[in-house]
């Protein structure tokens, strides 16, 4: 997941990404993208940061000089950058998974909790000295990634 994240910010918006620390703390100024994967595969991926890292992003992504507020802007940048990640991840998943279009949402939102998904990464992302988490969570009683890269490159 790291190289993913780290090709796609680098690629995308000549930023670079590390690794973070800590879990996310999801609140009301949190804002949230989610893409679920239908058919073969069922699961979620979720991208959250802090509404003012949102506009940090947008600002990186289109080039601007800065966004006021939390703006459309804000929201369809953080779908758009879940949806280029989601689309790399996607490969590592059993054919059939199809990733529905994103959803971005205020506030906390989690798919499942950590005790019905047996299989959950929740990931920290440090860029620019703001964070993000990316999380990637299997629905019960959905298959296993399969392949020799599976969840090790997730």
């Amino acid at each position: 997941m790291l190289k993913t994240v780290e090709r796609v910010f680098s690629t995308i918006m000549e930023a670079k990404v590390a690794p973070g620390t800590g879990d996310c703390k999801a609140g009301p100024d949190t804002m949230t993208a989610i893409i679920d994967f239908k058919g073969d595969w069922r699961g979620a991926i979720l991208l959250q940061c802090s509404t003012s890292e949102a506009r940090h992003l947008a600002v990186m992504f289109l080039g601007k000089d800065a966004i006021d507020g939390v703006d459309e802007d804000s929201r369809d940048v953080m779908g758009e950058l879940l949806n280029i990640i989601a689309g790399n991840l996607k490969t590592v998943l059993p054919r059939g998974a199809q990733a529905t279009l994103p959803t971005v949402v205020s506030g906390p939102y989690t798919p499942f909790s950590r005790e019905e998904a047996p299989f959950v990464i929740q990931a920290p992302f440090s860029v620019n000295k703001d964070m993000f988490w990316l999380t990637f969570a299997k629905q019960p009683g959905a298959p296993q990634a399969s392949g020799a890269e599976g969840a090790e490159n997730l």
